[in-house]
């Protein structure tokens, strides 16, 4: 049985991929109760709750 890994490409794409949709997100830290604080690419952040 033979493999090969595959080499990574994905940073030589041309022009490099930038993520701009608005709901994208850029942070998420976990909070008491079941809870997190996220923040998106627009900056929008909030908690939510499970």
């Amino acid at each position: 049985m033979h493999t090969q890994s595959a080499e990574d490409t994905a940073s030589s794409v041309i022009p490099p991929i930038q993520p701009t949709m608005p709901w994208r997100v850029t942070a998420v830290r976990p909070l008491d109760d079941y809870r997190f604080h996220v923040r998106f690419l627009d900056g929008l952040e909030s908690e939510v709750d499970r």
